[in-house]
């Protein structure tokens, strides 16, 4: 059954701050992705072009952290730092499951009020079929979250370069 609508008529449209806000977390997380698929490429031992032909084929971040933990055990790396990949993918769950509701989800704007709301249509493991209002201000904290959260991977990447031996670790 449908959601009833929180407002009589919505427009499916939202205001260019909203495209903008969504767009910064597409963005963030994008730059999330692509420094790890970077650092994927270097733990492998694989030029740039080489590697994206195997990291472009991996569709989501745990399965890129899943690759990257595979490749540190590979190495050898203390357990402490497996550990701490392992608690990184498990803080990436959280923000990765907002990234695709705010990317993938139908946003659109009431005619009575202009508050813009998402259409969230999910089912994993529970169906939700819901509106929910958001503000840009929402969007933007989510995407200053990601953008934490890869400075985070930067530091954890640096940890892992430098227990690396350095004849790996100069081409990481």
């Amino acid at each position: 059954m449908p959601p009833e609508l929180p407002e009589k008529l919505l427009f499916p449209k939202v205001s260019e701050e909203m495209l903008a806000a969504i767009g910064a977390v597409a963005t963030q997380w994008s730059l999330l992705e692509f420094y790890m698929d970077r650092f994927t490429w270097a733990l492998a031992g694989m030029k740039d072009v080489a590697g994206a032909c195997l990291t472009a084929q991996i569709g989501s971040l745990p399965r890129r952290l899943d690759a990257i933990i595979s490749l540190v055990r590979l190495r050898n790396l203390d357990g402490q730092i497996v550990a701490e990949l392992n608690k990184f993918a498990q803080a990436s769950w959280d923000l990765s499951r907002q990234r695709n509701r705010i990317v993938h989800d139908t946003w659109s704007t009431g005619t009575e009020t202009d508050k813009t709301y998402k259409l969230e249509i999910t089912a994993v493991k529970t169906p939700v079929f819901k509106f929910e209002e958001f503000t840009v201000q929402q969007i933007l904290d989510v995407a200053k979250d990601i953008q934490r959260h890869r400075f985070r991977w930067n530091a954890l990447e640096e940890k892992i370069i430098a227990a690396l031996p350095s004849e790996i670790s100069s081409d990481a």
